[in-house]
């Protein structure tokens, strides 16, 4: 599901998915009717061809449906565990949010984070810190590949002049 998330452009054969993931083509077929319905309920369509399987639908489903796969693996149960020196994301997530995005973007949007509370005068608590950091790296990822919200999207997400005030600080730095 990640890689078809992530890899919107691409078409995947289910023998090259088989062979990935050590496991028979027909273990395939039978995981892509789960991540058909997950899919669905996300306003994304699964498309099956002679090219391979991928998934289409807007980039603003794509992302929060990254979202959604990523908080939906890890995340969420993490209060237990012994925290980093962050003191706003604890070690498992740490080490999940790195699988997913790597050290540089990681480091990179929890500074800009910090910069904005700072600035503002104000602490993000959890769980809206990690939301937000996991959306924005997300985000960066997504433009990294290229992919970009239409701007009719935009607009609609937009609307709020605050937001759009904080959106432009953090796309100036």
């Amino acid at each position: 599901l990640y890689d078809l998330l992530t890899e919107t452009d691409s078409s995947f054969s289910i023998q090259k998915l088989s062979e990935k993931f050590y496991v028979s083509p027909a273990s395939i077929v039978n995981d892509l009717k789960y991540i058909e319905k997950w899919l669905n309920h996300h306003g994304l369509q699964l498309l099956r061809g002679t090219a391979g399987t991928k998934v289409e639908g807007g980039e603003t489903q794509v992302r929060k449906a990254i979202v959604d796969f990523i908080e939906g693996n890890g995340f969420e149960n993490t209060m237990q565990l012994q925290k980093l020196d962050s003191q706003k994301i604890e070690r498992m997530t740490v080490e999940s949010l790195l699988t997913f995005f790597g050290t540089q973007d990681m480091h990179f949007m929890e500074g800009v984070l910090n910069s904005l509370e700072k600035r503002c005068g104000n602490i993000i608590g959890e769980p809206y810190y990690l939301n937000l950091l996991v959306h924005l790296l997300v985000a960066v990822m997504r433009v990294k590949s290229q992919k970009y919200v239409a701007r009719q999207e935009e607009n609609m997400i937009l609307q709020r002049s605050e937001e759009r005030r904080v959106g432009k600080e953090c796309r100036s730095r």
